[in-house]
């Protein structure tokens, strides 16, 4: 969330967001014109990033 003054605030760190069409997070995607695949793909690939780099299987 930003606020009128343009700084940044974050309200809650959830762990297990919602991703049903009501959810807050593909609603602040879509917000930022990120189309729910898109977010869904970039979820994946961050995580395929974090299982290489916290691995030391290659």
């Amino acid at each position: 969330m930003v606020d009128r003054q343009g700084e940044p605030w974050c309200l809650e760190a959830n762990a297990l967001p919602g991703m049903t069409s009501n959810s807050l997070l593909p609603k602040s995607a879509a917000a930022a014109g990120v189309a729910f695949p898109e977010l869904c793909d970039r979820i994946a690939k961050l995580a395929e990033v974090r299982k290489h780099k916290n691995s030391d299987c290659p």
